[in-house]
């Protein structure tokens, strides 16, 4: 158990998005990545007609009573890799920049609303929540059961995050972070470019590094 709070307490925070957004991120110093809710307040973009976006009004403020739009979600990885079902490139950002307003929670909070009930009124259970320097607490407490002895790092990414390509069984640690981020918090992006994209893809590559924040590997 050790050894998987120990791996835990060293994870990454990783916000996966489509190549569209990463682009537009990466490219200019001056865009924001902002949350969801933000992003539907502002006319910048349009739910969509699933039960996670009809559903996430109430449960983000569940969560986040009077602040839920000021939270970015993302999950855990050792891998540096995040949950394909939201988006092609993982962006990975830099612990120097988020540990002071970063949270983590059990997992979706959206499977975790629907097991325990919650409506907007509804006080958080006790429990499922961590700050950023006890993840690794937070992970050893819910996957102690699923450990066995003689467990890899690989081992241990393939507990923190099952990933099913999406919906409710898709299985995570999610990050939660208050405020927005620029390119300048990136550390690194993880991707592996369509062919249409290579050649935009070394300019992202060439702008970042240029920058020195940020490594862009195509591997997956």
């Amino acid at each position: 158990m050790d050894a998987l709070e120990n791996a835990v307490a060293n994870s990454k925070a990783v916000v996966s998005r489509p190549f569209e957004e990463f682009a537009a991120l990466a490219m200019d110093g001056n865009r924001h990545f902002i949350s969801f809710s933000a992003q539907v307040r502002a006319g910048a973009r349009t739910p969509s007609d699933n039960d996670l976006d009809r559903a996430r009004v109430q449960w983000e403020n569940a969560l986040f009573p009077n602040y839920s739009d000021k939270v970015i979600f993302g999950s855990l990885s050792l891998s540096e890799r995040g949950m394909r079902n939201y988006g092609d490139v993982d962006i990975v950002l830099r612990e120097d920049a988020i540990r002071g307003r970063s949270s983590v929670f059990h997992e979706n909070g959206l499977v975790f609303s629907k097991k325990h009930n919650l409506r907007l009124h509804s006080v958080l259970p006790k429990g499922f929540r961590a700050t950023w320097a006890d993840r690794g607490k937070l992970a050893a407490a819910k996957l102690r059961v699923r450990v066995k002895k003689g467990m890899s790092l690989k081992d241990f990414d393939r507990l923190l995050q099952n990933d099913l390509g999406g919906g409710v069984r898709d299985d995570f640690i999610e990050f939660h972070m208050y405020g927005s981020f620029n390119r300048d918090v990136i550390e690194k992006a993880v991707a592996t470019p369509e062919p249409a994209e290579k050649h935009y893809w070394e300019s992202i590559r060439n702008r970042l590094q240029r920058h020195g924040s940020s490594v862009v590997t195509e591997t997956r």
